[in-house]
């Protein structure tokens, strides 16, 4: 199935819209924001037993259809984790960038950056950085996206990086584009997330660390830790795609 066809199939098994009368996972997390501020566990349902939580969350792959690739990625990842070794890490991106739409071009220019340039990049970093990239993206040091989304010629690849970076470790980083960047500024400009939030601006979620603090806020203290990164990552991108919101 390609791409267009997964997210048609997407869109119309779940309501996104955030005009609709119909309740959907904007409100849940609207509703346990407003618990979360007023610190009232005790009226919350639980999530285990909540139908909508379940609408959403409960069967990843009859929702997401992503399975496919994210496994084919992950088999290659599996056989080929170092990074320092070109080809490989060349094979990983070619994927990653192929499969996510991560913007890589994929041949070598002037004016954006190739999937070579990427690998190369990735190489360098790996053997020359006092801190191996190994190490960083294993601990879940958000330094590993800004190093490798950081290529002085190019405009800073870090939607790219999050991805390269999230499969390599999904439970600590949570992934970034243009459409899940637009959920999280939705977040804080209309579900009162800027009482929490409030120095941060749409320019601010383009810093990949306060971009992951607000996603981290929504997982662990809205959703109470019942979601993965991943699963609030095509959730994000769904709703900032079908909404228009794209940042």
């Amino acid at each position: 199935m390609n791409k267009s066809l997964i997210v048609s199939s997407l869109l119309n098994d779940v309501d996104f819209d955030i005009k609709s009368d119909n309740k959907s996972l904007i409100d849940l997390i609207k509703d346990s924001f407003n618990l979360y501020m007023c610190k009232d566990i005790n009226i919350c349902e639980s999530f285990d037993d909540n139908d909508l939580f379940k609408t959403y969350f409960g069967d990843k792959k009859k929702i997401f259809g992503f399975g496919y690739k994210e496994n084919t990625i992950m088999k290659v990842l599996n056989d080929y984790p170092e990074h320092d070794i070109f080809e490989n890490v060349l094979i990983k991106i070619l994927l990653i960038n192929s499969f996510y739409n991560a913007g890589l071009n994929t041949t070598v220019s002037t004016s954006t950056i190739s999937l070579v340039d990427m690998a190369n990049h990735i190489v360098h970093l790996e053997r020359a950085e006092e801190e191996s990239l190994t190490n960083l993206i294993n601990d879940g040091n958000y330094r590993a996206v800004n190093l490798i989304g950081g290529l002085q010629k190019y405009n800073n690849a870090y939607c790219f990086a999050s991805k390269y970076c999230s499969f390599h470790n999904m439970e600590k980083y949570p992934i970034m584009d243009s459409n899940a960047r637009g959920f999280v500024y939705y977040f804080l400009k209309e579900l009162n997330g800027r009482d929490l939030f409030n120095q941060y601006t749409q320019k601010d979620l383009y810093e990949y660390e306060k971009y992951a603090d607000v996603v981290t806020f929504i997982k662990e203290d809205v959703l109470r830790d019942k979601v993965s990164y991943k699963q609030l990552d095509v959730f994000m991108w769904a709703f900032g795609k079908a909404n228009k919101l794209a940042v």
